[in-house]
């Protein structure tokens, strides 16, 4: 597949089993967005905006890991299975 990011060619060790179970299916880089522009705050509620994207590998899947902070500085994150960069479940 032709990305233009390099993924991960070796199992990601800080890719928790919670991630896994808990990861969303996206079939297109829309549909992460699509559900990004939804999410809320765990804590407040509030707004969130993207601090960083990480890609990383559970063999033979891939997952995409957008981290991101709210208005009021809490912290988390949303986990999504990405099919479209490749893998098989």
């Amino acid at each position: 597949m032709n990305t233009m990011v390099e993924l991960p060619e070796e199992d990601s060790p800080d890719l928790t089993d919670e991630e896994i179970t808990g990861a969303i299916e996206a079939k297109t880089p829309e549909v992460m967005a699509e559900v990004f522009a939804e999410t809320k705050c765990r804590v407040c509620q509030g707004k969130v905006m993207v601090t960083r994207h990480q890609l990383r590998k559970r063999a033979p899947l891939h997952y995409a890991r957008i981290l991101f902070v709210c208005e009021d500085g809490h912290q988390g994150s949303v986990t999504f299975r990405a099919s479209f960069l490749g893998g098989s479940p």
